[in-house]
Order: structure tokens, then C-alpha cells, then sequence
């Protein structure tokens, strides 16, 4: 049988980690097409020149957008890397700058961002648009997820109708972020005296990956599967274990 207050203490870490993450989500809700209200206000003399910004906290895979109130002059070819260095930041980032429509330029990183790092940009506005003095550069500020991570399990049922000596058990690992699938599979760990297998299925848009460990063989005896996980693989500080009784 499943051992009840671990599954219970499972489903409340779940739940806390969604309800976080929820929250991270609406944080990371990318201000892009949505006026970021606050902040233009506090960049008032801007307004007439910028609508949108990158803001908040995003995926470290995210690409950094400014929102253009008018079209921009001098405007390179759409799909093509801009010549010129619009963007510069801190700490610094490698990449390139591209147009997605004549409003809207698009700098792609390189490599992904620094998790849970805090960045400050600069964009050349005067590069793009005639300005009054003073504010031929636009600043702004974002921050990158902090990798998080938790697992959670469904409890032991029987593998089939016909194999009813044979268990499997289910469950998912929830990552804060997009994180690559082989490192997510490093995350858990089984401790069994028998050998078993564990099957993956990833969502990386939900940032989900779910896994199914069959062909638990039971015995006369009661024995313990032990479920250890450790953020270690993707850089999170969240470790933890789960004892089920089969």
C-alpha cells in the first residue's frame, strides 16, 4: 500500500509549487502587446516613442523586445541581423538584433540567460526614432526565472487486469522553467531492490514532464520504493524523497 502522509505531503508541496509558479507565470505574462502601464508612467517622457518593453521576470530562452509607438527610421531588412548594436546590456549578453515588423526589433540572445539573474538594458532610441535631448537611450530592467523544481506522485495501482502481482505508479516533475528533458530525467532517482525502468513523457510548453515506473513486482512482504529527487541537475535548490509501500 502507498504510504498516505508522504502522497498527502506530495500533493500539498504540488500544489504550493503551482500556485508559485502561477504566479511566476503571471509576473513573466510578457507585457509585450500590453502596456505596461506602471513603468511607462515612470517613463513618461518615453511614452510618445515606446509602447512596449520586455519586463518582469522571464525564461531564460526568452528574446528581449522593444515596442516602437511609430515605425522606426532607418528600419534594415525584416528576418535579416541589424548592423547596429541598438541594444547593450548588464551583465553583458551575445547576440543579435532583428526586426519583426517596422514597430517592433528584437534582440536573440546567443546562449540562454543567467538564471535568477537581474539584467538592466539599454536601447538606442536614437538610432530609430528622432528624439528630443536626453533621451536618445531608453533603460529598462528584467530578471530571469529561478530555477525551481517538485515532484509529484499518484500512488500504486495495479499494471493490468490480468497482471494484478505486477504495479505501476505515476506522476509528474514541475520545473519553473524550460529546462532541457535530459537533465529533467536526472532530477529522480529510484532506490528498489529490483531493477526498474523509468518512462518519460515531456511538455516543455507546460513545463511538465511525466513519468511512469511499471512492472513493480510485489511480494509477500511489504518493501519500500523510495522516489528521490534533487534539483541539482538543473541548478534548483529543491530536493526532496517519497517512501511508497508496495
Amino acid at each position: 500500500m502507498e504510504n498516505t502522509s508522504n502522497y498527502r505531503s506530495s500533493s500539498k508541496k504540488k500544489f504550493i509549487f503551482i500556485g508559485l509558479l502561477a504566479l511566476s507565470i503571471g509576473a513573466i505574462a510578457f507585457i509585450f502587446f500590453n502596456r505596461k502601464k506602471k513603468n511607462l508612467e515612470e517613463n513618461q517622457a518615453y511614452a510618445k516613442y515606446i509602447e512596449a518593453y520586455t519586463s518582469g521576470t522571464i525564461s531564460k530562452k526568452s528574446f528581449i523586445r522593444v515596442h516602437l509607438a511609430n515605425a522606426a527610421q532607418g528600419m534594415q531588412d525584416l528576418g535579416k541581423a541589424d548592423t547596429r548594436e541598438l541594444f547593450d546590456f548588464s551583465p553583458s549578453i551575445k547576440g543579435k538584433t532583428y526586426w519583426i515588423d517596422p514597430q517592433t526589433v528584437e534582440f536573440r540572445p546567443e546562449e540562454p540567460l543567467k538564471p535568477g539573474k537581474a539584467y538592466e538594458a539599454t536601447f538606442k532610441l536614437s538610432e530609430v526614432s528622432a528624439t528630443e535631448k536626453g533621451l536618445e537611450d531608453f533603460e529598462f530592467e528584467f530578471k530571469v526565472i529561478t530555477p525551481g523544481v517538485t515532484l509529484s506522485q499518484n500512488g500504486l495501482v495495479s499494471q493490468n487486469n490480468t497482471a494484478l502481482d505486477y504495479m505501476k505508479l505515476t506522476g509528474e516533475i514541475l520545473t519553473a522553467d524550460i529546462e532541457e528533458t535530459q537533465a529533467i530525467e536526472k532530477v529522480l532517482e529510484l532506490d528498489f531492490d529490483q531493477k526498474l525502468k523509468v518512462k518519460w513523457q515531456h511538455d516543455p510548453a507546460k513545463n511538465t514532464s511525466k513519468f511512469t515506473i511499471d512492472s513493480i513486482k510485489k511480494k509477500s512482504s511489504d518493501q519500500t520504493l523510495k522516489l528521490v529527487w534533487d534539483g541539482d541537475a538543473i541548478d534548483a535548490d529543491q530536493k526532496g524523497e517519497v517512501e511508497v509501500r508496495v
